[in-house]
């Protein structure tokens, strides 16, 4: 090969290299381009992620004050039925609530201050409404006895009468031992037996009348109304002691009973 050959030969290589680096140059920026073109992608992408937290952060906001909302109206519910409950359970009279404003926090907690002692007290404190209350009939506070729950009778007779007996839709079996007859059983809404402990205690000073109503399948209602009834205490067998003028349109039958047990006989026995 003659020199200039070789001449030309390097000038084509020369060439061909710099048409090479030119169609890199090109490739690296097209490259680039494309680099951008991601970049931007991802920074709208970005941007669009951020937006949307802040979106989803701002209703959890919205979300955790509707269930504090929700929170307060169930907690505001429930104290509100608490003290509906109180209303109903606890018929304090104005005397108790008077005296409790002068008494210590020991006598408050007596619960002797805060039951009557039966539905007659009750009526006696402008109680009307015939319904299922709370009474204490012991005189004095005692740990070991409760206050117990009885029907009030506030319309039959002049009213005030305190339900000792109930037997009205035969569900309560009154077949019972003599500790469930001293301290009482059945459900005082319908049928149910005060409790032979409890009668004591509210006829010891025998100057309780004794109401009793039968009605019949008919729908008849007898009764039968004893001026002074009582029953001593379990050391002497709850016996039953009836007298004075007894009056109605039901027989005598129970005033010429063997005992207690001829009293759990009827429909309904008021005090």
């Amino acid at each position: 090969m003659t020199k200039e050959e070789e001449k030309k030969e390097f000038q084509q290589n020369i060439q061909s290299l710099k048409m090479e680096i030119k169609d890199n140059k090109n490739s690296n920026e097209a490259h680039m381009l494309r680099l951008g073109d991601v970049k931007t992608l991802l920074t709208e992408h970005i941007q669009n992620l951020n937006e949307s937290k802040t979106a989803f952060q701002q209703e959890l906001e919205i979300l955790n004050k509707r269930m504090e909302t929700t929170e307060k109206q169930d907690n505001l519910s429930s104290r509100v039925q608490v003290f509906e409950d109180s209303l109903r359970r606890f018929s304090l009279s104005l005397d108790n609530l008077r005296a409790a404003q002068n008494v210590s926090n020991t006598q408050l907690m007596r619960i002797s201050s805060m039951f009557s002692k039966d539905c007659k007290k009750l009526y006696e404190n402008g109680i009307r409404t015939s319904a299922v209350y709370d009474i204490y009939p012991w005189d004095n506070y005692d740990s070991k006895k409760n206050p117990i729950q009885v029907q009030c009778d506030m319309s039959t007779a002049g009213g005030g009468w305190t339900v000792i007996q109930s037997r009205v839709d035969g569900k309560v079996n009154f077949s019972r031992s003599w500790e469930e007859y001293k301290d009482g059983f059945g459900d005082p809404s319908t049928s149910y037996w005060i409790g032979n402990d409890a009668i004591h205690e509210l006829t010891k000073d025998n100057s309780s009348l004794l109401y009793v109503s039968i009605t019949a399948k008919n729908g008849t209602t007898l009764y039968r109304q004893y001026d002074t009834f009582s029953i001593s205490g379990e050391d002497d067998d709850y016996t039953l002691h009836i007298a004075g003028k007894a009056t109605g349109t039901l027989d005598d039958r129970i005033r010429y009973g063997a005992g207690v047990n001829n009293i759990n006989g009827g429909e309904i026995f008021y005090l």
